[in-house]
């Protein structure tokens, strides 16, 4: 039997000093919401009387099971005497603390307790520790905990043991103020009963709950030392069934949804977040920016842009950090404010044509910097985990012939449906007669592509990279699961981008490399052309192709699904990056167009029939609007295109009178599609004159 059974929540820590951290607001109906704050779930209620209007917030970890079969008594033989739970939880404000539910499935005795604070400057505080306050008074009883039948329970209807402080003899509802609004609630079970307790019986993955999972079941191996794992090294962790109830007299307004944007060549955008008043009370909306850490601050009344959002617009400079969060204030005076996030307004570079994004994981940015350095290429790095990702005014910046992406957790690049996946507008990018140079060692694993398929025409992969076969994560040698693909790989003859190769010459190899002490063993995938692209390499030993290339109207690609700068001599890797960024620049179709017109005759902004515009905001999210001043009747068309000269919207087609008239585009398909981010057109037609314009808009 393991001795002191602890299960502890953890999470990311958010300051709670005058910030809400990260909110999200997962549905809202009237005077009913539920909201989610780190892994904390709370679902809140305004319940009004003749005398009073309060809150109550019940606030829970689990993953409420589907059946009655999802329940499971899994760490039962854990319980013992002295055994305890504990979990933190963190007030949405100061209230009062009315009820503590567990569920068991056993009889059995716990006495509860609550400490505070949890947190202190960022940091846990743990009971027992100097300045931890235990809350509930000496004289509280001990709960007794019946056995509850599982058979009656019900996912819509859940059974708890339920530790009323406003009923029991000796407690008494405890209050909770602003100073101290993380806390651990828990029990410890006495000698006269071992309840086992229920879990959730749910796994709970990091790569769905962050770093930090849900519970982590920890015990005591050592005097004063009970923050180890039970079950080191493994994805087997599960929630305790438990949950609080708080009663709020009143909440400030709750923010969510505020953009955590990365770094941009833009140097205006539109800050958006969600805001609700759930008890009904006005309020108002703000934005306060600082240029620095510590500059003088600025703030922004926000728009109500319908639907609980509000926006404002920023202006600023090249070379501005901007800080910014959102606070709100009702009419009895709470208030609350988000987390703060910034955002860097980078100077495009004035002569680069090549953009190095670099996404990998691989820790290899610097070798292709080097090797683009002695080459002598003109080239722009962008690393995505330092800029905090990349937005379209990146991709789209004019001087940029050539996009050398190092794919990674972003998965900057879609692979079949082009309108869900193609977030960066990439396809757009390469129908402006952009060029395009793939590595990626993991571009299909990321997408769930495992096994052997086929690409079809329509698919990113078919129509842009010229792929069609592929085998992901290939296990080529059928004794070690994976495989190591091949040593050795051979160019493909009369390819365009190593045609001065031989063929029997040993190009790359061995494909099995280390990165510091950790041996990363090759899973490169297989790839084949389509009938009007090239294989560029494949393995000496299986035959199957690990690279292509594709040449269109107004593009080239090139994949290469194994990283490249790990070739066993360097002179190899810079050979191979020279000669594919050679071929590739050699189309600069779209340094050479007029990439802002749709159609040649109709880049003209103001007609005797009409003016139009520029949309605003510029570049924009979630909305813009379009602005015209009709002179004369006329029958009007106002269309919007994609870069390829798609329509894919139509926002009016009516005949008209004399006015001035404002539009709003809310980035949708005509069936209420969201569009992804990218470079779009509006075009005005009025009678036989048409003008239009350009708008950018970034998710």
């Amino acid at each position: 039997m393991v001795k002191n059974l602890i299960m502890v929540i953890v999470v990311a820590l958010i300051p709670m000093s005058s910030s809400a951290g990260s909110v999200e607001i997962l549905s809202v109906n009237q005077q009913k919401a539920l909201l989610k704050t780190g892994t904390v779930i709370h679902r809140l209620t305004v319940q009004q009387s003749d005398s009073d209007t309060v809150v109550v917030d019940t606030l829970f970890y689990y993953n409420p099971p589907k059946s009655n079969a999802d329940y499971n008594d899994f760490l039962g033989s854990y319980q013992s005497a002295g055994d305890t739970c504990i979990n933190r939880f963190t007030l949405l404000a100061p209230g009062k603390i009315t009820k503590l539910m567990m569920q068991n499935s056993s009889t059995g005795t716990a006495n509860w307790m609550i400490w505070t604070p949890a947190v202190k400057s960022g940091s846990y505080l743990f009971p027992g520790e100097s300045g931890v306050t235990q809350l509930m008074p000496d004289t509280a009883a001990p709960h007794y905990c019946p056995q509850l039948n599982m058979s009656q329970q019900t996912p819509d209807s859940l059974l708890w043991n339920t530790y009323d402080l406003a009923l029991e003899r000796g407690a008494s509802m405890i209050e909770i103020d602003s100073s101290h609004l993380d806390i651990w609630v828990g029990y410890r079970l006495d000698d006269t009963g071992h309840p086992k307790i229920l879990q959730d019986n749910t796994y709970h993955y990091p790569w769905s709950e962050g770093d930090c999972r849900s519970f982590t079941t920890l015990q005591s191996q050592s005097p004063g030392k009970w923050y180890c794992d039970v079950q080191p090294g493994t994805d087997n962790w599960f929630a305790h069934m438990m949950q609080i109830e708080v009663v709020y007299q009143s909440i400030p307004p709750i923010i969510s949804r505020l953009p955590d944007l990365c770094d941009t060549f833009s140097k205006s955008r539109t800050i958006w977040a969600e805001v609700v008043e759930l008890e009904g009370d006005g309020f108002t909306v703000h934005l306060t920016t600082t240029v620095g850490k510590y500059g003088q601050p600025v703030t922004l009344d926000m728009l109500d842009d319908g639907d609980n959002y509000f926006y404002a617009d920023l202006d600023y400079q090249y070379g501005d950090t901007l800080y910014y969060y959102v606070w709100a204030e009702d009419s009895t005076g709470m208030r609350q404010r988000s987390e703060e996030k910034s955002f860097v307004c980078v100077e495009p570079p004035e002569n680069a044509t090549i953009l190095l994004i670099d996404d990998s994981t691989l820790g290899s940015g610097e070798q292709y910097q080097e090797a683009l350095n002695r080459r002598g290429y003109d080239y722009f790095y962008w690393n995505v985990a330092d800029h905090n990702g990349i937005d379209t005014t990146v991709i789209y910046y004019s001087g940029f012939l050539t996009l050398l992406v190092l794919d990674g957790k972003d998965m900057i690049l879609p692979v079949t449906d082009i309108d869900d996946q193609d977030i960066y507008d990439i396809a757009g990018f390469l129908e402006s007669g952009g060029n395009l140079m793939l590595v990626d060692m993991d571009y299909l694993y990321r997408w769930d592509l495992i096994g052997t398929d086929r690409f079809d025409v329509g698919d990113f992969a078919y129509d842009y990279l010229g792929i069609e076969d592929y085998t992901g994560d290939p296990d080529d040698d059928f004794t070690k699961a994976g495989g190591d693909a091949d040593t050795l790989l051979i160019s493909v003859a009369g390819n365009p981008v190593t045609s001065d190769f031989s063929t029997d010459s040993i190009a790359y190899g061995p494909l099995e490399y280390q990165i510091g002490d950790s041996a990363i063993e090759n899973w490169a995938d297989f790839i084949e052309p389509t009938y009007d692209a090239y294989g560029v390499l494949k393995g000496k030993n299986s035959d199957n192709g690990m690279a292509v290339c594709r040449e269109a109207e107004k593009f080239r690609t090139a994949t290469f699904l194994f990283p490249i700068e790990f070739a066993a001599d360097t002179a190899e890797f810079n050979s191979l990056l020279d000669s594919t960024l050679h071929w590739l620049n050699e189309n600069t179709t779209r340094l050479d167009s007029n990439i802002n017109a749709i159609d040649n005759d109709i880049m003209v902004n103001t007609i005797s029939t009409f003016r139009l515009e520029p949309n605003y905001p510029n570049p924009f999210n979630p909305s813009t609007n379009i602005r015209f001043q009709l002179l004369k009747n006329a029958n009007v068309s106002l269309t919007i295109f994609n870069v390829r000269g798609e329509q894919v919207d139509e926002i009016l087609h009516k005949q008209m009178i004399p006015g001035d008239y404002s539009f709003k585009w809310t980035a949708r398909t005509k069936t209420g599609d969201l569009l992804p981010s990218g470079v779009y057109f509006y075009r005005l037609k009025a009678d036989s004159k048409i003008a239009c314009g350009k708008m950018l808009l970034l998710r």
